[in-house]
């Protein structure tokens, strides 16, 4: 078990590459002040499933000539509460992290594709649940 000091990773949610849509986001340009209200972290967008963290901060960053935004995650610990037979979505999300196997998070577009009336494969988590708007008509 990693001390709970120690359960926090900071990775990148956005750089200023060309993402899949052919976008780019400038990191001078975020405003998370919306978001630092209530600062919690999903797994691949899963809204249903509970929050595997909390964003502790966020800041731009830059490697080398890679330049984007970094947040530092902490991971909660399993709660007494939490059925001991079920797996612990934080401990889950960490341990996929630490692994290398997931590259945490990234902003997602959600909101621009909502309000143009699209669906984003964001809106869709892994598990096949589908949580997108319907259309009225």
């Amino acid at each position: 078990m990693v001390p709970a000091r120690r359960r926090a990773d900071v990775s990148w949610i956005t750089t200023e590459d060309l993402d899949r849509d052919k976008e780019v986001v400038l990191s001078k340009g975020m405003d998370d002040s919306h978001f630092k209200l209530n600062a919690i972290v999903t797994l691949q967008h899963c809204y249903y499933m509970p929050p595997v963290g909390k964003s502790v901060w966020r800041k731009k960053a830059r490697d080398d000539n890679m330049r984007g935004i970094k947040p530092k995650t902490q991971n909660p610990k399993k709660s007494d509460g939490w059925p001991q037979d079920t797996d612990w979505p934080p401990d889950v999300s960490f341990t996929l992290v630490q692994s290398g196997r997931v590259n945490r998070r990234r902003l997602t577009d959600r909101g621009a594709r909502r309000q143009a009336g699209q669906r984003a494969a964001s809106d869709r988590c892994s598990a096949g649940k589908d949580r997108s708007p319907k259309r009225r008509r």
